[in-house]
């Protein structure tokens, strides 16, 4: 008897609101035998591997075919519902299930996802369900965002104008503060980086080979890292880009949802802008925007406590000052899905960086938000990284952020 032949298949699905999540299956004889996923959405759980993110990969690579959509997405709820303490945010069991059933219609022998026969017959499954991302509480209501003031005011802040770090050390670095604020080594910071080399910095749950053009890449001299973080992709070059974390206690963001916090950690950044006279603005899920274009994007992890410390949330944001909008096309790959609700469908006409806004320099800017927090924030000081956390960071770069294998682990 001949072996029986195995299909692959990718499908991505992006709803107004969300994020994209792609679907990639192995589809073989009657069953689907296996199903990952990738995208720009977040997942809270290990670093290395999610809970909720395998318990839905192990779901639905276990799925006899037919495809039953609808049991499929109350699976998916199902395991979402159990594991509320590991929310996946920007993705729904509908556009999880409809990335799959458009990886199922576009399922070949050689792996050829393109499938421009088979979109629009996926895209018309669930419509009614999946044409909006439903927000979870994102709005903030005024006593939250007051009370979330009073924190932010209350906090004994470290400001850290660091020095440029090598990409894979800045991932490095980023993780080991949080690790130490969760532990209680370490109290609140904003640290303001600088980088050392171009890079793209991809998100914690993107497949490298549909988001960058590696060839491309190398040919530009351009880097590529993963960070510890989901969202998008970002590419950075040392003078155009302004790069900032925020390193706080769990408590700061108590009582209100990932969403909602998103807003509440950019608060300050966008009083920040206007300063300087950018007309910015939150738009959700994690983007900071103005009436010109994107500035720039946000992406949080949250760290339970550790050794009875009080655990962490790590808020960093990366804005263009300037950009080299030709080399940025070149690098970084974007879907027609990822750009299918984007008012403007270009990547790169979708950014306006702060360079051409506020028309001062870079240092400028950097210097006028150091002003500006330690101006408004009574406990704020000017500080540096500490040599245990420095150490801590070259460890951590030599065994996981620099290595092909963290990079590349979502081929």
């Amino acid at each position: 008897m001949g072996q029986t032949r195995k299909l692959q298949g990718r499908g991505e699905c992006k709803m107004r609101g969300g994020k994209l999540i792609a679907a990639n299956v192995v589809v073989c004889g009657d069953r689907i035998s296996s199903c990952t996923l990738d995208g720009d959405f977040f997942a809270e759980g290990s670093l290395d591997a999610p809970r909720v993110i395998d318990s839905i990969e192990t779901s639905l690579g276990r799925y006899g075919l037919p495809f039953d959509a609808d049991d499929a997405t109350a699976r998916v709820r199902e395991i979402l519902d159990e594991q509320s303490d590991s929310p996946v945010i920007g993705a729904t069991p509908q556009t999880i299930v409809l990335a799959v059933q458009r990886a199922l219609n576009t399922a070949s022998a050689d792996g050829d996802s393109a499938g421009a026969a088979t979109y629009e017959e996926a895209s018309e499954e669930h419509s009614a369900e999946t044409a909006q991302v439903p927000s979870r509480q994102a709005a903030v209501p005024a006593e939250l965002l007051e009370e979330f003031r009073g924190r932010w005011h209350a906090m004994p802040l470290a400001v850290v104008h660091d020095k440029p770090l090598q990409p894979s050390r800045q991932m490095a670095t980023d993780h080991a503060i949080a690790q130490s604020v969760a532990r209680g080594d370490c109290g609140p910071m904003i640290r303001i980086w600088e980088w050392a080399a171009s890079t793209v910095v991809i998100g914690r749950f993107q497949s490298l080979s549909h988001q960058v053009d590696l060839e491309e890449a190398r040919r530009a001299g351009v880097g590529v890292v993963r960070r510890v973080t989901g969202g998008g992709a970002m590419f950075v070059e040392p003078a155009n880009t302004i790069t900032y974390s925020l390193y706080a206690p769990l408590s700061l963001v108590e009582g209100m949802s990932i969403e909602q916090s998103y807003r509440c950690c950019d608060d300050w950044i966008l009083a920040a802008l206007r300063e300087i006279g950018v007309d910015a603005r939150y738009e959700p899920i994690n983007d900071i925007s103005s009436s010109a274009g994107k500035i720039g994007g946000a992406a949080q992890r949250r760290y339970l406590p550790k050794d009875g410390g009080p655990g962490a949330v790590l808020h960093h944001v990366t804005m263009s000052y300037d950009i080299d909008a030709v080399k940025m096309s070149r690098i970084l790959k974007v879907s027609r899905e990822k750009m299918r609700y984007k008012a403007v469908q270009s990547a790169v006409r979708r950014v306006d960086p702060l360079r051409s806004q506020s028309g001062l320099g870079r240092e400028e800017i950097i210097d006028s938000f150091i002003t500006y927090l330690l101006r408004t924030i009574p406990g704020a000081v000017k500080a540096s990284v500490s040599d245990g956390i420095a150490r801590e960071a070259a460890v951590l770069d030599d065994a996981r952020f620099s290595r092909e294998s963290w990079t590349r682990g979502i081929a």
